[in-house]
């Protein structure tokens, strides 16, 4: 079977969203005090803020290239 360059853009935007999401809902559900209890170093949480920062960048660069090429970039889902 063969997908399309546009196919395969939005198939890893679709994963990027995902990632989003992943370290939107576990920073909101843990604040740098739970790193701290559970035996993190103090600079933990700071690294997965770090890490959502770059995901949001990947959704945007993604996005561009997608709508640049007059395509449809996927939207992210409601996860839980």
């Amino acid at each position: 079977m063969y997908f399309s360059d546009l196919q395969i853009l939005n198939f890893a935007l679709a994963l990027e969203h995902l990632e989003v999401a992943f370290y939107q809902q576990g920073l909101s559900n843990f604040t740098e005090q739970h790193f701290l209890d559970a035996g993190y170093p103090g600079w933990t949480r700071g690294r997965y803020e770090q890490i959502l920062d770059h995901e949001k960048t990947h959704v945007d660069f993604l996005t561009a290239a997608i709508t640049a090429a007059g395509a449809k970039a996927v939207q992210p889902c409601s996860y839980s």
